[in-house]
């Protein structure tokens, strides 16, 4: 009598466990597919870096710095030169003296001669110091602009890839695209960053 209640209880169960698993498309659900569905984004990063507003006031700030640091490493230079020529006439006119035997002469422009070979050293290592520390300083606020207009570009970035539904996007130069399932975003970014100064 058991076996008899106990076989249509298994087969009710059964049936109820089947229909649970039973799967029942929602819309959300349906549009949670066409999102995952969404076309492979893609950017042009060095058209969208160099159309963005922070790039051409970077590269004007970088330009009017290069330009002070050549002005001043081209004083230094003739200056440098300057002493050069003083060394040169220093150095004939103690040829004359030693000629003319003229002691106290000699004296002076020996210690005149040994002052501005020193100066012209100092002068030299100078140059040499300005022009390295230029080309660091530049390097380093080359490296700071970049990366300040690089962190506004993603950021736009961000967002339209939020409306298109897609977690990466990818540099232009990288994808190869043989279908329509494509979608260039460059104009869309650079749209975008000028309008907000992003």
């Amino acid at each position: 009598m058991t076996n008899k209640l106990l076989l249509p209880l298994l087969l009710f169960t059964l049936i109820c466990s089947q229909s649970v698993a039973i799967e029942i498309p929602l819309s959300g659900a349906v549009e949670r597919d066409k999102k995952d569905e969404t076309s492979i984004l893609f950017v042009d990063m060095d058209k969208v870096f160099a159309a963005h507003p922070l790039a051409e006031k970077f590269k004007a700030e970088l330009k009017s710095f290069a330009n002070t640091r050549k002005t001043a490493l081209e004083d230094m230079s003739k200056q440098y030169k300057d002493m050069q020529e003083e060394i040169k006439k220093i150095s004939l006119k103690i040829v004359e003296a030693e000629e003319k035997k003229d002691e106290q002469l000699l004296s002076e422009l020996s210690g005149r001669y040994e002052e501005i070979k020193k100066s012209l050293l100092q002068q030299k290592e100078q140059i040499s110091d300005l022009s390295k520390r230029t080309k660091d300083e530049m390097a380093r606020m080359e490296e700071n602009n970049s990366l300040i207009v690089l962190k506004e570009i993603e950021a736009s970035i961000n967002e339209i890839s939020k409306k298109y539904g897609s977690t990466i996007v990818l540099e232009k130069q990288s994808v190869l695209c043989t279908n329509g399932n494509c979608q260039d975003i460059t104009d869309e970014v650079i749209k975008r960053s000028t309008k907000t100064g992003r």
